[in-house]
């Protein structure tokens, strides 16, 4: 059994383990025939997978290190105007400061990190990507 440091450690893990999923039985279902018990079971298992919050096509996570966005791009990226939450670490999470009232999807992977609901896309920025304050 792996302990995790922390529950963002381990909640990465849980991500990169699912997306392997996901890929896994996307494979599967693309390499076998249409109507065969293990493709049928596969589909289903897939559906749940992409149902998971911590994945899903408008949730999106994003991290960047190495070049500072403008604030245009950032704006693009996260699809409206920029909320800022700076963490602990020093890290900086950028989501659409709308995301609520827009009824956008729960980002968990976001909500986890940052210790909140978060919704739609976010950005993270650490090293040489951050902003100053």
């Amino acid at each position: 059994m792996q302990l995790f440091k922390s529950l963002e450690e381990a909640t990465e893990h849980l991500y990169i383990a699912a997306q392997q999923m996901q890929n896994a039985l996307s494979e599967l279902i693309a390499e076998d025939h249409p109507d065969t018990f293990g493709v049928i079971m596969a589909r289903e298992a897939l559906k749940k997978v992409e149902e998971n919050p911590l994945l899903g096509g408008e949730n999106e996570y994003k991290e960047i290190s190495n070049k500072r966005p403008t604030l245009e791009q950032m704006q693009k990226m996260v699809g409206g105007t920029v909320e800022l939450i700076t963490l602990g670490d020093g890290r900086q999470v950028f989501c659409d400061e709308d995301g609520l009232s827009k009824e956008l999807p729960i980002n968990g992977r976001a909500s986890i990190v940052v210790g909140g609901a978060i919704f739609g896309k976010v950005v993270v920025l650490s090293d040489d990507a951050r902003w100053t304050e």
